[in-house]
């Protein structure tokens, strides 16, 4: 068995994965208002997806935790901005298009 230690993301694979677990989330929340519009509160269907979102959320802050570990040469700010960022509604980094030239 290799006992070499792991080298864990690299900084691209977390921004993909960040703007993944953003995009998941966001459907998720989009998902629990349209099912309190169509079942009552009592139904499986609620919980289910509050067990999703915890779920989401606890992956993204252990992966934040990882980002910051595994890259700790880069500002925090940027580091945080990674898993907890803004974004815009497609799910891309609002930064990216705000520093593009026009």
């Amino acid at each position: 068995m290799d006992k070499r230690r792991k080298k864990g993301f690299t900084l691209e694979q977390h921004q993909r994965f960040g703007d993944a677990i953003h995009a998941a989330r966001t459907t998720l929340v989009k998902l629990t208002v349209e099912a309190s519009k169509a079942y009552p509160f009592k139904e499986k269907v609620h919980r289910r997806i509050g067990r999703a979102l915890d779920a989401i959320e606890e992956l993204r802050s252990e992966l934040d935790s990882l980002v910051f570990a595994e890259n700790r040469d880069r500002g925090s700010t940027e580091n945080a901005e990674i898993y907890y960022g803004p974004r815009k509604e497609d799910g891309s980094d609002e930064k990216t298009h705000l520093s593009s030239p026009q």
